[in-house]
């Protein structure tokens, strides 16, 4: 779990004025079909560890 607790790259929140570009990414990810089974935000932490063998 530290590998990823550790990434320096990554935003530890989303700024939260930034939530109205929400929208162009959600349109984006419909164009290109995806489903919440192929977005790995949408997983509950139990599966992610699972997937990742965590």
């Amino acid at each position: 779990m530290s590998q990823i607790k550790d990434a320096p790259d990554l935003p530890e929140l989303p700024d939260k004025n930034h939530l109205h570009f929400m929208e162009y990414g959600v349109d984006q990810a419909r164009r290109g079909w995806c489903t919440k089974n192929n977005l790995i935000n949408t997983l509950k932490l139990s599966e992610i560890e699972k997937r990742f063998g965590i």
